[in-house]
């Protein structure tokens, strides 16, 4: 379970009363031991999304 949920991620989401995104990635601690971390997306109304390739980017250029 994400400390984000669906109704804080519309409210960050907003251009005006939030910091406004169109997607957010989340960075959690790994569910299998072997990994060093987990990651979701989601989308501005809230829904968790498979990808996004340049968030997807932009993590990877995080990571190394």
């Amino acid at each position: 379970m994400s400390f984000f949920s669906p109704e804080l991620i519309r409210r960050l989401a907003d251009r005006h009363l939030g910091v406004g995104f169109d997607q957010l990635l989340v960075v959690e601690p790994p569910y299998d031991p072997e990994l060093d971390f987990h990651y979701r997306i989601f989308n501005a109304d809230g829904s968790e999304v498979a990808q996004c390739g340049n968030g997807a980017r932009c993590f990877a250029v995080l990571c190394v």
